[in-house]
């Protein structure tokens, strides 16, 4: 049973990573014993949630750097250029509370799935690091139009 979860998960861990080349989980491959997964799969989950939420400020930062720019402009304000980043700074606030919601209820999900037994950790860390990379691919994209 460990094995084929184990099969399941790795090779969409290993898909995400491929696309965003910013995290690695390659201590999975080194892995021998059930704790090693373990402490290595929370490992990976704790490095893409700090990936996504530097990713997320620098998003967030950005726009509410040209907000501030458009409070203490001495010259005229484009107030439809306001409105759209004082819209944006609250939908992209919103999505990732949404998303932070949405993480964690499906960790639940798999927590009560595998109750009490010694894959559990690797599972739900594995879910968290899967759904936390495609949330860096969305970042990403986020940040790409930003940036160009």
């Amino acid at each position: 049973m460990r094995l084929i979860l184990l099969l399941l998960f790795i090779p969409l861990s290993t898909l995400a990573q491929e696309e965003s080349s910013m995290i690695s989980c390659d201590c999975l491959k080194d892995a021998e014993t059930q704790l090693d997964l373990n402490f290595c799969s929370k490992d990976c989950a704790d490095a893409s949630d700090s990936t996504m939420n530097e990713l997320y400020e620098r998003i967030l930062n950005h726009y509410q750097q040209e907000l501030n720019s458009m409070y203490v402009a001495k010259a005229p304000v484009d107030e439809e250029r306001m409105e759209y980043v004082e819209s944006m700074v609250e939908t992209i606030k919103t999505s990732q509370e949404e998303f932070l919601s949405y993480r964690k209820s499906s960790m639940k999900i798999y927590s009560h799935m595998f109750e009490g037994g010694s894959i559990r950790p690797l599972v739900v860390n594995l879910c968290f690091f899967d759904i936390t990379v495609q949330r860096i691919h969305t970042l990403t994209d986020l940040w790409d139009s930003i940036d160009n």
